[in-house]
């Protein structure tokens, strides 16, 4: 079974763009979306299951899942990820040439719905939960977009985890 660590080597060893070729400041983007959260207390972890991929959350495990905690507030940070085992899999319904497969897209929408009942439910336990979003390696970047979430605003037609964003995810209004 693969890591997350383990997968992203072996994509960037499989697609040389995705390591940054020739290094310098325009090197391509890394090859996964991360999604970070971070709460007041502890939340429970939902291991990744091979059989059944989907949301899961883990405890970081990389150097740069580290380098994300200066992004929060809140001392309990953990990586979020969906059934491609990166935050990738959240975003659907806006870039049409990666969704043209219905079984793909609705397996994005069941990963980001098992985010959003998390959500709901760990909200309700430990009060708002703060989260990054970012392209990996771009950890400890200077957010770039801030916005308020709730669980249910991830449900609609279509849903986008912006580079360097930094949200605070609220309870749903009653």
């Amino acid at each position: 079974m693969f890591t997350r660590k383990k997968k992203r080597k072996a994509l960037r060893l499989l697609d040389p763009l995705s390591r940054g070729a020739g290094g310098g400041a325009h090197s391509p983007k890394p090859a996964c979306m991360a999604i970070y959260l971070a709460a007041e207390g502890p939340l429970p972890l939902i291991e990744w299951c091979a059989e059944t991929p989907g949301f899961y959350l883990a405890d970081l495990e990389t150097e740069n899942d580290e380098l994300v905690r200066v992004q929060f507030t809140r001392p309990h940070v953990y990586y979020a990820g969906s059934h491609t085992e990166c935050g990738c899999g959240f975003n659907y319904g806006r870039i049409a040439k990666f969704e043209r497969d219905a079984e793909e897209l609705a397996r994005k929408h069941h990963s980001l719905a098992a985010m959003s009942e998390y959500l709901a439910h760990e909200i309700g336990r430990v009060g708002e939960i703060e989260l990054f979003s970012c392209w990996d390696g771009d950890q400890a970047a200077d957010p770039e977009l801030r916005r308020d979430l709730t669980p249910t605003s991830l449900l609609g037609e279509s849903f986008l985890f912006y580079e360097k964003e930094l949200s605070v995810v609220r309870e749903d209004a009653a």
